[in-house]
């Protein structure tokens, strides 16, 4: 996994509806690229995820888009993390973070 940086994340009025229909909403999208998430390529379809914590704490996956400009992304849909993407989202935390 590697760090970026989002200097702005947009989000469609067709990603809030994907967001919605996994139980998350925009702010929740926005929280996770403010703190410090990581990135990693999905194996199966090739874009990118985007591994977090909201402010209540919850680790999500949003997967994004990047745009041609430098760190700017689109929301695609997203949902609670697997298993798997929160040990991934885990392995990057500095050493004694929870």
């Amino acid at each position: 996994m590697t760090r970026r940086f989002i200097s702005e994340l947009r989000v469609s009025p067709g990603a809030q509806d994907e967001l919605w229909a996994h139980g998350l909403t925009e702010d929740d999208a926005l929280e996770v690229s403010w703190d410090k998430p990581v990135f990693r390529r999905d194996k199966v379809d090739g874009r990118n995820k985007m591994i977090g914590r909201n402010e209540g704490g919850e680790i999500l996956t949003i997967v994004i888009e990047w745009s041609d400009t430098p760190g700017v992304c689109d929301v695609v849909t997203g949902w609670a993390s697997s298993r798997g993407e929160r040990t991934e989202w885990q392995k990057e935390q500095p050493k004694g973070s929870k």
